[in-house]
């Protein structure tokens, strides 16, 4: 369509997949019984993070793309490859800022943030690219090290009952018995999916959408962010996001919401991204995994030596 923005086009596939009951951040690892998903990469090997990272896991999905690296036209042709001919790219979501000033008097200076949208292809999308940028996948992962990392978390965990939840006023987390769980990877990804809850505390990122109820606004938009946030922490880790409590109800909520405010889904992906973030910065602080593993490193091994100096 004529003027029609990149990123009009993403929220529009995601609305119309939401207000089918499909939760299409979940492709991903719907479209493999087995092996690994791992988040999306840059040419330079980084991964994306934040929306980017949501948009770009769909992309290969429907692509049936094997390859998790994304690269624009130039940085394919650098590397010696070339995008097929009739390839459609996806839009990648660049933020940037922009210093106003609105009269010769610095004090009245405004910093405007604004986004920009390039197009990528994935490395699937090309011909003779290096052997690098077609990872073998394992068919098999081992959990431990995500336990660990989850473990790493410090926030009071409390094993019982038939609910999983996170209780703010209180600050703990509340699981079944781990053997009450389908999987060692449900009880997993349940655990992450309340530690995003758990970031929201204002003792920590202070996350607050003016919830005054359960299933107001509010409330669904703190669930979108949790729900966006294990996913971004499972791919990491190539685990399947499969919670307890499926949040079914909130989908519908969630596509009227993204619809009258796309905005919206800009933002609880950033909340998410911000909420991996601080959960793994706990885990490259003692040392446990690299700093790679997280969406930005230099952001997470800065935070984790804050995090730790308190």
């Amino acid at each position: 369509m004529a003027g029609e923005k990149p990123i009009d086009r993403i929220v529009d596939q995601i609305v119309a997949a939401l207000e089918t009951g499909v939760r299409p951040w979940r492709k991903p690892w719907d479209a493999r019984s087995c092996g690994e998903v791992h988040l999306p990469l840059r040419a330079d090997g980084q991964p994306f993070g934040g929306m980017n990272a949501i948009t770009l896991l769909m992309a290969g999905a429907a692509g049936g793309y094997a390859s998790p690296f994304w690269l624009t036209y130039a940085q394919a042709k650098r590397a010696g490859g070339q995008v097929r001919k009739g390839e459609r790219s996806m839009p990648a979501i660049l933020y940037k800022t922009r210093i106003v000033e609105d009269s010769d008097d610095d004090e009245d200076a405004r910093v405007l943030r604004y986004l920009k949208c390039y197009p990528v292809f994935c490395a699937d999308q090309c011909d003779g690219l290096p052997d690098a940028f077609y990872p073998v996948r394992k068919d098999q992962v081992d959990n431990a090290p995500v336990d660990k990392v989850l473990d790493a978390f410090p926030v009071e965990l409390r094993h019982g009952g038939d609910r999983a939840f996170y209780q703010p006023s209180s600050d703990f987390i509340q699981l079944p018995m781990p053997e009450a769980f389908e999987s060692p990877e449900t009880y997993l990804t349940t655990k992450a999916h309340e530690q995003i809850h758990a970031t929201g505390h204002e003792k920590r990122l202070d996350r607050n959408f003016e919830s005054k109820r359960w299933g107001d606004e509010g409330y669904a938009i703190e669930e979108l962010v949790a729900e966006l946030g294990s996913v971004l922490l499972c791919a990491r880790f190539a685990l399947k996001p499969e919670h307890l409590h499926s949040h079914a109800a909130y989908i519908g909520h969630w596509a009227e919401t993204i619809r009258s405010h796309p905005n919206a889904l800009l933002s609880a992906a950033s909340h998410a991204d911000k909420a991996v973030t601080y959960i793994l910065a706990f885990s490259v602080g003692k040392g446990l995994i690299s700093p790679k593993i997280a969406t930005q490193g230099k952001e997470v091994a800065a935070l984790a030596s804050l995090i730790l100096s308190d």
